[in-house]
């Protein structure tokens, strides 16, 4: 009886490990080289063109207001050599001249939150597009799962669907 237990319970588990081998072959892997697609995309090279002439335009407003408080320090310079402010007066400019200063650390705070939100504004529909056609193809190619290809240490080549992604895409 006891021999009986332990074959049954054997042939149950060489049963559970070869159901879970076939499944685990009938699964296909693919990889996907994601920054070769980002690189190739039209899109992202036009967002990142965006993104340069949103950056420039915030980089002369803070040159606008760097440029009033290097004018204002100047002035205020030569008006103390001179001994043209009282004492009350370059206290005065000196709090002005603070108070620009954290202006001006405060708006580049304010342009880099901005400049982060619109490139994530950008870049998620791309990311989505990316998304789906490899959804596709590995569905049309029949892969279970799909991973990235700069995360993998070895994959055989045939496995890569970057070109198909790309093919479908109508990337070069």
């Amino acid at each position: 009886m006891k021999h009986l237990f332990q074959i049954s319970l054997l042939v149950l588990t060489l049963f559970a490990v070869s159901s879970v081998n076939n499944t685990a072959t009938a699964q296909k892997i693919a990889v996907v080289d994601t920054e070769a697609l980002l690189a190739a995309s039209p899109e992202v090279r036009r967002a990142n063109s965006q993104l340069q002439a949103l950056k420039g335009q915030f980089e002369k407003r803070l040159k606008v207001q760097y440029d009033k408080m290097q004018k204002k320090y100047s002035t205020a310079m030569q008006q103390a050599q001179a001994g043209q402010l009282s004492e009350a007066q370059q206290q005065a400019v000196a709090k002005d001249l603070q108070a620009m200063q954290a202006n001006i650390a405060k708006s580049e705070q304010k342009m880099q939150g901005d400049l982060i939100k619109k490139e994530e504004d950008y870049i998620k529909p791309i990311l989505e597009k990316l998304k789906k056609n490899i959804t596709a193809v590995a569905k049309t190619k029949g892969y279970s799962y799909v991973f990235n290809k700069n995360s993998m240490i070895y994959f055989p080549p045939s496995d890569d669907i970057t070109n198909l992604v790309k093919k479908k895409l109508g990337y070069k």
